[in-house]
């Protein structure tokens, strides 16, 4: 079966950075901001996020990874504390 890359890892990089961008620009800043993403890939993804916004902002974003169905998880891993 042949694999084809869809996206490279240095694309991948921009793109998280433009997506957290247009997250601070959206909401006026990252004060009031929770990032929750769908266990295991979308934590993952949200873990990448916070990083980011903690670089640009250097304010922590609590970060979660919820299994559908049952309570939020916080991530063990915070870029900012």
């Amino acid at each position: 079966m042949e694999t084809k890359e869809i996206i490279d890892a240095l694309q991948m990089k921009r793109s998280l950075i433009r997506i957290s961008h247009e997250i601070i620009e959206h909401n006026r800043g990252v004060e009031d901001i929770v990032l929750i993403g769908i266990k295991t890939r979308g934590e993952i993804l949200a873990r990448r996020l916070a990083d980011i916004i903690c670089n640009v902002e250097d304010i922590s974003v609590p970060c979660f990874g919820e299994m559908i169905g049952k309570s939020p998880i916080p991530c063990r891993w915070n870029p900012c504390r």
